[in-house]
């Protein structure tokens, strides 16, 4: 220490990372102040004082000679690298030991001597890479005051840094609200290129060390922020419509609505479909006598089984009126089977209602009857309503009139009846006997109905031994043969005395023994209410 001219430290202090960046242009030992190697020989070189302002919060200014240095408060410096490890010349001291390398070559430059081996440890890494020698270090810092050429990273740059990871941030945040994925991904590129071009210009031009890492990684998080935002978004709104109509509609209607959301607009399309209507015979009635909890549990019940039997069938539940279900088979999704599904769900509804009667006899509680109403014809399917608020329902005299036969059973005290339209379509795969000609409310065309008495070969005993009396008593009371056809529904009656067809015509032919219809009576029925 005493024999040199001298004294400077060599070693670092590498960031977090493992990399060599900055320098401390001092550090202290016992009451002595040193800088680094580097400084000591560059003064050494210029023959010029090395200055040093400290002043109560840290390294206020320094300079060699004329040449200022820039440093933080702490008095770091940043390193300017020049280019990875062997940038400068290397000479081995043994060529120079052996003359190999000689005065010409040393002559008027500075020479640093270290070791380079990687067994003595005095390899660190820089952003160039690792095996950097550390004599290397101080022969960059060396040539960065001797050529005036800093990186520099005032304070003032942390606030540009945060800065632009707001900027940026909002900025793609704002662009995602109004163009999609793709098109925020091509701003995220533009901008990310753009940020990085500037960079670089900051970088080479103008020595400023600007944060690269945090900006472009903050444009990365936030695009794909909201990405997995507009994902959950997107699920989430799978998920309401799932939630709002999975209850309504059948799974394969929900997942096309799900895949094709624009499909719930407004408007609608003409098509044919089999209409649905039931209603509960004497609710009022039932209603009144039960405790409101206890009425709200039994229609709850009802309307629970008789949905998911029309679900099943891919069916389409329209809206529930109190104790009424309307439901129409046929759209969104098209069935070529629609009438038939109609007749199998009312098949099942009455057979499960039955079920579920005994259940409540059991139990004390009031038993339901359903009467079914089914036709089926064009219609207008749809969203129907205003823009903030959609039922995708149905329109048009088809419906109306399958609601008019919903109606019609009490004239008939029948359960299910459904229109010839429905019945021409379905009498494959259905059991179901012709019970009148009628003329409904509203409409001049008279209708041919049907009884629905189950499926294809699944009707009861007791249906299949009156049922020819039945055909037989109809087709006489078309011919206006009153006597005759009496005593055929009396047949029926004296086996199923609740056959209420049977009943209802044993009725017309005493009537029209003593008051006959006119003589162009043409067999039609007039209904006179709904």
């Amino acid at each position: 220490m005493n024999a040199a001219n001298a004294a400077g430290y060599v070693s670092f202090v590498p960031e977090m990372d493992g990399v060599v960046r900055w320098v401390p242009t001092l550090m202290q030992h016992d009451e002595y102040m040193f800088p680094p190697l580097s400084l000591q020989v560059a003064r050494e070189a210029v023959q010029s004082p090395l200055a040093v302002n400290i002043y109560e919060f840290g390294v206020e200014k320094m300079a060699l000679g004329e040449i200022p240095i820039p440093v933080k408060e702490n008095g770091d410096i940043l390193i300017n690298y020049y280019g990875p490890a062997l940038t400068f010349d290397h000479i081995s001291a043994t060529d120079v030991l052996t003359g190999k390398v000689g005065q010409e070559e040393l002559s008027g430059k500075i020479v640093l001597v270290g070791a380079t081996a990687a067994g003595i440890h005095d390899i660190h890494t820089s952003p160039f890479g690792p095996l950097f020698p550390g004599v290397e270090i101080h022969a960059n810092i060396m040539e960065s005051i001797l050529q005036n050429d800093y990186l520099m990273r005032p304070e003032w740059l942390s606030i540009l840094d945060l800065l632009m990871i707001a900027v940026s941030g909002l900025f793609l945040g704002l662009v995602s609200q109004k163009y999609k994925a793709y098109g925020a991904a091509t701003f995220l590129a533009f901008g990310m290129l753009g940020y990085l071009a500037f960079d670089f210009y900051l970088f080479t031009q103008k020595g400023l060390w600007v944060n690269t890492v945090y900006p472009i990684f903050t444009q990365l998080f936030v695009y794909s922020g909201l990405i997995l935002y507009h994902f959950g978004f997107e699920q989430r709104e799978k998920r309401f419509i799932k939630g709002a109509f999975s209850q309504y509609l059948a799974p394969t209607v929900v997942n096309q609505l799900v895949d094709n959301p624009d499909f719930l607009k407004l408007g609608g399309e003409r098509r044919e479909i089999t209409a649905f209507f039931s209603d509960v015979a004497g609710f009022s009635s039932i209603s009144e006598k039960l405790e409101p909890e206890k009425l709200v549990k039994l229609l709850n019940d009802y309307l629970t089984k008789m949905t998911d039997i029309i679900l099943k069938y891919e069916g389409t539940v329209d809206k529930f009126e109190g104790d009424a279900i309307i439901a129409f088979f046929g759209a969104p999704l098209i069935f070529k089977d629609h009438a038939l599904r109609s007749c199998l769900v009312s098949v099942e509804m009455q057979e499960c209602l039955e079920i579920m009667r005994t259940d409540w006899r059991a139990q004390g509680e009031p038993e339901l009857f359903m009467r079914i109403g089914v036709n089926t014809g064009p219609a207008v399917v749809g969203n129907m309503g205003s823009t903030t608020r959609l039922d995708y329902t149905m329109m048009g005299d088809s419906v109306n009139l399958a609601a008019r036969l919903e109606g019609v059973n009490k004239q008939y005290k029948t359960y299910t009846m459904i229109s010839e339209s429905t019945y021409e379509q379905a009498k494959d795969g259905i059991e179901a006997r012709e019970v009148d000609l009628i003329r409904v409310v509203g409409k001049r065309e008279p209708v041919r109905i049907y009884e629905l008495l189950g499926k294809k070969g699944e009707i009861d005993a007791t249906m299949k031994q009156t049922l020819p009396f039945f055909i037989e008593g109809y087709e006489l009371y078309k011919k206006r043969e009153w006597n005759k056809s009496a005593e055929f529904f009396e047949k029926v009656l004296a086996i199923n005395s609740e056959d209420g067809p049977s009943l209802t015509y044993f009725e017309r032919c005493i009537t029209f023994q003593v008051h006959p219809p006119s003589d162009d009576w043409d067999g039609v029925f007039s209904m006179g209410s709904k």
